[in-house]
């Protein structure tokens, strides 16, 4: 199913009405849902180099509610293909934007599975 959606703007009207974007699209049901949740599940394939550009756009949109997501756990799945050799490290750069976005957060718990 097609989701209408816009991108951050930095415009700051969220900090001023209490966490509400200005953007009226299907991302806000989202944010309702990531508030409601004790679990976080994202997942983005990787096209190239790191994660899609849909699931960077979501993460810049909870900065709307960024001072309400507390203490939840977070999974991370993501598929590629590419030479095995370069396996390691290529998914290090594909989890750094993942890690800096949970930084941002209190008490968020990336679990890592080896």
């Amino acid at each position: 199913m097609k989701k209408s959606t816009h991108g951050c703007i930095d415009c700051q009207s969220c900090k001023r009405n209490g966490g509400t974007c200005i953007w009226k699209d299907d991302i806000t049901p989202m944010l309702e849902k990531v508030l409601d949740s004790d679990v976080l599940v994202f997942a983005s394939p990787v096209y190239f180099f790191s994660i899609s550009s849909q699931l960077k756009q979501f993460m810049d949109r909870t900065y709307a509610v960024i001072e309400k997501i507390k203490n939840k756990k977070f999974y991370f799945i993501t598929t590629a293909e590419g030479p095995s050799d370069t396996f390691e490290e290529d998914f290090k750069r594909v989890n750094e934007p993942i890690q800096g976005f949970l930084d941002c957060f209190d008490g968020m718990e990336f679990i890592k599975n080896a």
